[in-house]
Order: structure tokens, then sequence, then C-alpha cells
């Protein structure tokens, strides 16, 4: 998707702890943009008081590729997330439906992979 000069930016929304819907979008799009360098400020988010925030925060170490955190991640998601959706494509402009269900897909592919390691 290509926008990793915006990843800087994007990541100043994790510090916001009075917008949690923002920091839940910006976990997404750092894990898009495999933004490595904010993985540790996923992690601790991972025990925001927000369970939204916390899986965003899970999902986008996942996607990120930071396996440092994959048990805490592996973790986080087993507290709440039965559906196996992870990233709706519902979520996303009609436009890019379908890289959101590719994007789940890859998603999915990494967690199964990280949970037969374990």
């Amino acid at each position: 998707m290509g926008a990793n000069e915006y990843a800087a930016k994007i990541a100043l929304l994790l510090d916001d702890d009075q917008a949690p819907l923002d920091q839940s979008a910006a976990l997404l799009a750092l894990g898009i943009l495999k933004a490595r360098e904010n993985a540790p400020t996923a992690a601790k988010l991972m025990r925001n008081r927000e369970s939204y925030v916390s899986n965003f925060a899970a999902v986008s170490l996942i996607l990120m590729g930071a396996t440092e955190y994959s048990t805490q991640a592996i973790s986080t998601l087993g507290k709440g997330h039965k559906s196996g959706l992870y990233i709706s494509e519902g979520d996303f402009h009609p436009l890019v439906a379908e890289e959101a269900a590719a994007l789940n897909k890859q998603f999915l592919t990494a967690l199964a992979q990280l949970k037969s390691q374990k």
C-alpha cells in the first residue's frame, strides 16, 4: 500500500489516550505499513483498558512481523476474538475491500504460523 513516509506522523496518534479509536486506526495502519519501529509502543497498548485498542495492538504486531511480542499478541487475541475476522473489509472503503480481505488472509496465515511455533 506504500505510505511508509507517513508512519512517524501516524505513530503520534498512539500517544493520545483520550482518542482510543484513533489509536486503533493508527495501530492498524502501522501494522499494514510494517512499521516495526513502533512495535514497543504497540506492545504497551496491548494492556489498554479498551479491548479494541489491545486487539488492534496485537493485530498490528503480527502484521509488523514483530515476533518478539508474538506470545503476548496471541494471548491478547485469544481473550476476546472468536470470529476469526480480525481485519474486516467492511471497515474499509469499498474500493479497497479486496485488499482488506487479502490483508485479513495474510494476517490469519501469519497468526497460524506463530501459533504453530509455540
